[in-house]
């Protein structure tokens, strides 16, 4: 039996390649503090200049947001209060130049009726071109709690989102989330006021729970569910692909794929990313052969397949959202793994072979990186949630 599975481990190992001669550059090293630290988000990049969150820091160390100059000039666009939101994720932006985005806490804690957030239930927010921050909608539970992943716009300039925890169905696995299993929610603008409708009320189970991030392709919402954040799989499901769809009836949820674990993975945490042809693409945090996570497809027809198991030398543990250029490569982050164990980043290139473009050390150049990166010409850009200088995080850019 040693032999087998040393057999796969070898022929797995087989199909990645190391890159150490990528070109890799540290563009901001967090202070904490008041400067932020924990970066928590993917970037944004409008006129060469980077926009993000971090998880941590600011004046009341709820975290901020801020821009990076092409120099190198970092500068705190906003420090959130805890009433105005606390620990601040991804951000999306308007055609009128208007960040959005979700704090998976804060907003006022009496408003809140899950007991065991005791920060509050979140917000979301806008960042306007006149720099000022407004939350439009605030959390209660009932209605959704802790929305996670990065908010979507429609034609009509309504958002989307998904919230790891609240909702009707308060019947979920482990004490975090007992008191609701999430939602997908939609808001509305009108007459300046944000209403929300709740799209679909996760139920547990075989339905799984904690939605982790949301995009919308042709119309209808594609995401996944993580399951449990550590916690076991609830009654053999361990995180799920679906789709909510808008027909004559209104909102349906459909049920594309439920992971089950050990070869097939498990525990998504970030959206799926589409491309021209309805295929799917994502990654799972745990599972594959040795059980450090995989990227995987779905086709159009509902067809899943892992396209690749991490083996801990080529990273271990996928965090982030998948990045996809024009000729169908793969990029991401592990948020663990390679040859100092702190993370890696990587290409998969359409034959499904893996190159590892850069291996964190856990120095200057940065540790754990947990989120989606950003391409740019040749360039990927991302953040890393420890390490720098300081080690409270950095921003960086990879060859690509």
């Amino acid at each position: 039996m040693k032999g087998g599975i040393l057999s796969v481990l070898f022929g797995l190992c087989a199909l990645a390649t190391f890159s150490p001669a990528q070109t890799y550059q540290v563009l901001y090293s967090f202070a904490g503090g008041r400067d932020g630290g924990g970066p928590s988000s993917s970037l944004l990049r409008v006129g060469g200049v980077l926009y993000g969150t971090t998880g941590l820091g600011g004046a009341s160390d709820n975290g901020t947001l801020y821009k990076l100059t092409a120099q190198g000039q970092e500068t705190v666009l906003h420090s959130f209060t805890g009433t105005d939101g606390r620990g601040p994720g991804e951000l999306v932006r308007d055609s009128a130049g208007n960040f959005f985005g979700a704090a998976g806490a804060g907003g006022p804690v009496a408003a809140c009726k899950d007991p065991f957030l005791t920060h509050g239930c979140g917000v979301v927010f806008e960042y306007t071109t006149a720099g000022k921050l407004k939350v439009l909608f605030r959390f209660s539970g009932d209605n959704g709690a802790v929305p996670s992943g990065k908010l979507v716009f429609d034609a009509k300039g309504n958002l989307y989102g998904g919230t790891a925890a609240g909702g009707s169905n308060p019947s979920c696995m482990g004490q975090r989330y007992r008191d609701g299993c999430g939602t997908v929610f939609q808001l509305n603008p009108v007459n300046g006021t944000w209403t929300e409708t709740v799209l679909y009320n996760f139920a547990g189970g075989a339905d799984s729970y904690q939605p982790s991030g949301i995009i919308r392709y042709k119309g209808n919402l594609f995401g996944t569910t993580a399951a449990g954040d550590g916690l076991p799989c609830d009654q053999g499901v361990c995180g799920t692909v679906f789709e909510v769809a808008h027909g004559a009836a209104g909102w349906t949820k459909t049920t594309l794929h439920s992971f089950s674990g050990a070869g097939d993975g498990a525990i998504p945490t970030d959206a799926v990313i589409a491309d021209s042809d309805g295929n799917l693409y994502g990654t799972t945090y745990w599972g594959g052969e040795p059980g450090l996570g995989t990227i995987f497809k779905i086709d159009g027809t509902g067809q899943k397949t892992v396209l690749y198991s991490f083996t801990g030398p080529d990273g271990a543990y996928p965090g982030g959202a998948l990045t996809r250029d024009k000729d169908g490569n793969l990029y991401g982050t592990t948020s663990q793994g390679g040859t100092s164990k702190v993370g890696t980043v990587f290409k998969l290139d359409p034959s499904n072979h893996l190159t590892v473009l850069h291996h964190f050390t856990g120095g200057n150049d940065g540790a754990f990186p947990y989120n989606a990166l950003l391409l740019n010409g040749n360039f990927l850009y991302g953040t890393t949630a420890g390490g720098g200088s300081s080690n409270w995080g950095t921003v960086f850019k990879v060859e690509k």
